[in-house]
């Protein structure tokens, strides 16, 4: 029976990398069975589990081989723009390009006419970045990815240009070491997680980085000088982890918080003269971004005031970490559900953001973030006609709340006298 599960979820990764996935009811719908599928399969699985670090690794590796081929289309020979529903992997492909070309990516949008020698095909080995820059969302935006990630993107470059393999083989490498340090059987919740497979090696995102470098953190508290650079790089990979602020300065003390601002602060210094465009790129990202945020949305709606919302949900954010910081709960356990408060209560709440909490979750011992994967799946129905269905969004709110509800831990009861 256990080689039936193994066969039957890889199954479905043959399926999702090969499907021909395109924007109707009936290709989002079909997406939407496999991906549920394979959360039917993972606890089938859990239920037994059973396996060694040596199985859990090599059904990981699998699973993720076959899911690489995601978007590609044999007959043409070429990537489609969407990996199976995602595209965000074409800016990580020009920002590498960018950078090889000994230019600051923070220095112009993908569209502006001062790169227009970087997209220029030819027949050699400068690949088709044409095609690359036309594929990118958003191409008037400027980048908003900070140093850490643009060395991985320059790194994919160099290995792969112009090729989503690169960031997708980059975020299987993270997912492998994720894997073989979460302790057993907890890593197969993470070697089997249809998130963080469609994530990663369909789709091309590399959050499995940050998720890896935080969950070396908490692994490394006995170890504060270490533990300090390992936040300054998950910071310069994404600022998300910003939210862990008081979090780390409540374990680690104003020193080690000190050595990891400024490791933070030296790695931007090659960049200061892009500085305005860096905080313009931020501000964009912060005031103008919003999908799939329920909670966002009904505020919006009820205040008739977007950024009134976004305030009122910063402050929740802010008081949910000082909650969490006054719980008598361990360190792992209040950063994952630290980070799940930011992930829920963004105005942007991306299905693979839940990636930076899923490794301190599952090191923690803990079913919501693992759970949330589960309704974040609704998302992808905007792809069938450009817009959030309000019963989706409905559903999932409802589904998260009850999940959170349920989830959370609660404190130790008091013993009576």
């Amino acid at each position: 029976m256990t080689a039936a599960r193994i066969l039957a979820f890889a199954a479905t990764c043959v399926l999702l990398s090969t499907y021909p996935f395109v924007s109707t009811l009936s290709s989002v719908l079909l997406w939407l069975f496999l991906y549920l599928a394979q959360y039917a399969l993972l606890f089938w699985q859990w239920r037994h589990n059973g396996f060694s670090r040596q199985t859990i690794l090599a059904t990981a590796l699998l699973f993720r081989l076959l899911l690489l081929p995601a978007g590609y289309s044999f007959a043409d020979g070429a990537w489609q723009r969407f990996l199976v529903f995602d595209h965000d992997v074409w800016r990580f492909l020009w920002d590498g390009h960018v950078a090889a070309h000994g230019l600051s990516p923070y220095s112009h949008p993908p569209s502006s006419p001062a790169l227009d020698s970087l997209a220029e095909d030819s027949l050699t080995e400068a690949g088709p970045w044409t095609l690359v820059r036309t594929y990118i969302n958003y191409p008037d935006f400027l980048t908003v990815y900070p140093p850490a990630a643009q060395a991985c993107f320059r790194i994919c470059h160099a290995l792969l240009p112009g090729s989503p393999l690169g960031p997708k083989l980059l975020s299987v490498g993270a997912d492998l070491a994720i894997t073989g340090l979460l302790p057993l059987p907890w890593a197969l919740l993470y070697a089997w997680n249809p998130l963080a497979l469609k994530a990663g090696a369909a789709s091309g995102h590399v959050d499995a980085v940050l998720g890896l470098l935080l969950l070396l953190l908490v692994r490394n508290f006995h170890r504060p000088w270490l533990a300090s650079l390992l936040y300054a790089l998950a910071l310069l990979f994404k600022l998300s982890p910003l939210g862990l602020a008081a979090w780390f300065l409540r374990w680690l003390g104003w020193r080690h918080s000190l050595l990891a601002a400024t490791l933070f602060a030296l790695a931007w210094l090659p960049y200061a003269g892009d500085a305005a465009n860096i905080l313009a790129g931020l501000q964009a990202f912060a005031s103008g971004w919003q999908f799939n945020a329920p909670l966002f949305y009904s505020l919006s709606w009820l205040t008739g005031n977007a950024g009134l919302a976004r305030t009122f949900l910063s402050l929740a954010i802010l008081a949910a970490a000082l909650a969490l910081l006054r719980s008598k709960l361990e360190p792992s356990t209040q950063a994952a559900w630290t980070l799940s408060a930011l992930v829920l209560l963004s105005p942007a709440v991306m299905p693979w953001y839940l990636l930076w909490a899923l490794p301190l979750a599952l090191q923690s011992q803990q079913w919501g973030p693992v759970l949330y994967g589960l309704p974040m799946g609704l998302a992808m129905f905007i792809m069938v006609n450009g817009t959030e269905p309000p019963w989706a969004l409905a559903t999932e709110a409802l589904l998260l709340i009850s999940i959170t509800a349920i989830t959370f831990p609660r404190p130790p009861a008091k013993r009576q006298a």
